[in-house]
């Protein structure tokens, strides 16, 4: 029965979610649906009317059943959401990733137009503008794996707050710049070394600008994990919970570090952005992770690429920004046999060995991250190299903070480079009050 049930809810929830009833649509009869679903009437009605109870649905007397005009807000249990690289994954890994979870867990919708789902799988920064929306999977975790040194420890220090473990790590990366030699070579510009500093890095941003306009040369960097990317190459970061006063944001070394991704934007030139569309990006330069290498690049052998850490500025700090993609379990979710299941397989060596092959991220247990650095690929030697240094952390751990960092980095963009000091005391100065009002909250 319970087969049968989740069967006909898939029937009707995917003519849902593919647009085929739109919001405000009225359904065809039970009795319709139920020939077309080959199925008896009462079963029908039955999972109808549950989803009338969960809000998906409307039930009006004497008229009909309608699709709820806010259907896509509803939560609905046993479902799982991706994150949008997810969905859109085109590598081995990404279809490997899908099959698996709808093996092991075929009776959980993997939803596409809803909002929320009982299980969702995030980026970090998602996670910490909403980590107080999910459970603490740090009991979960334990139980499932009393020892936790077969994981990498790296990966799950920036989601533990207050003792609490808000998503569940999965895999992770380093962020590097990955470079196009044919872009390179047809600009007549030297290809970035090895071991290049940041005046190096805006030289030649500055080369490639000459022949290519701004969107053809780096992707516009005015999101958080891009700006931070470069802030804390400088020693500069937002917050530093173990000072005094914790708001950076005025402090020296991110005062150099702002004004000097000012002057990276005064070279790019003001914002343009290209259209997403399909194959490998057609920028010169992009900072990406290295499961982002694997989805932009799904069929290169790297020949055509190449690959090098984040300029270093001089009195630099070697430091990354990890891109880190979590499991976060609703608080609305009760089935804690469910959420032990969901951690302990992915966490598993066979789930996690997925990425090690495929060379997509690095796994969190660290028997298949030593598989996923083990090659001799094009960028497999950088990335063992990178994943040693140390992960610089965010610290925005509320909504308010999260949102006012991404719209005051929006902000720079169209800032004088003059004013950035008075900008950033603002800035700073916001940081303070917010925080102010938390401490008074709590």
């Amino acid at each position: 029965m319970q087969e049968k049930n989740v069967a006909l809810r898939n029937f009707l929830l995917d003519r849902v979610e593919s647009g085929q009833w739109p919001s405000g649509a009225k359904l065809p009869g039970a009795r319709q649906l139920a020939v077309e679903a080959q199925c008896s009437f009462t079963y029908m009605q039955s999972v109808i009317e549950s989803l009338v109870q969960q809000g998906v649905f409307v039930s009006i007397s004497r008229s009909g059943t309608y699709v709820c005009e806010h259907w896509r807000r509803r939560l609905l249990p046993d479902t799982i959401r991706l994150f949008l690289s997810q969905s859109r994954d085109r590598s081995r890994t990404g279809r490997e990733f899908v099959s698996s979870l709808r093996s092991r867990f075929p009776d959980l919708r993997i939803v596409t137009g809803f909002e929320r789902a009982a299980f969702e799988f995030r980026v970090s920064y998602d996670l910490l503008q909403n980590h107080r929306d999910y459970l603490d999977l740090a009991p979960y975790f334990r139980k499932c794996f009393p020892d936790s040194s077969q994981f990498c420890e790296e990966a799950f220090a920036p989601y533990r707050f207050g003792g609490e473990l808000c998503g569940l790590p999965i895999r992770f990366s380093p962020r590097v710049v990955v470079f196009n030699r044919r872009i390179f070579a047809e600009c007549g510009c030297p290809e970035p070394r090895p071991e290049w500093s940041w005046e190096e890095f805006l030289e030649c941003i500055r080369n490639l600008r000459r022949r290519l306009p701004s969107e053809a040369v780096l992707p516009y960097p005015c999101l958080l994990f891009d700006f931070f990317a470069i802030i804390s190459r400088f020693g500069g970061c937002f917050l530093d919970p173990s000072e005094r006063d914790p708001v950076r944001i005025d402090s020296p070394a991110t005062v150099r570090a702002v004004e000097e991704y000012c002057r990276l934007l005064e070279i790019l030139g003001p914002p343009k952005f290209r259209s997403a569309g399909n194959g490998p990006p057609p920028e010169a330069l992009l900072i990406l992770t290295r499961q982002e290498i694997t989805q932009l690049f799904p069929d290169e052998d790297g020949s055509a690429f190449g690959a090098v850490p984040l300029p270093l500025p001089e009195n630099g700090r070697r430091i990354n920004v990890y891109g880190v993609e979590l499991l976060c379990v609703r608080n609305e979710c009760t089935d804690s046999w469910r959420i032990e299941q969901m951690v302990s397989f992915l966490l598993s060596p066979s789930f996690q060995n997925q990425f090690g092959r495929n060379r997509d991220g690095i796994p969190v247990r660290r028997s298949s991250a030593k598989m996923s650095l083990a090659g001799d690929g094009p960028f497999d030697a950088l990335f063992r190299r990178e994943t040693g240094c140390p992960a610089a952390n965010y610290h925005l751990y509320s909504p308010e903070l999260c949102r006012l960092a991404g719209n005051a980095i929006k902000l720079l963009t169209v800032t004088p480079r003059k004013e950035v000091r008075a900008f950033l005391r603002s800035w700073a100065d916001a940081f303070r009050f917010l925080l102010r009002c938390d401490g008074l909250h709590r």
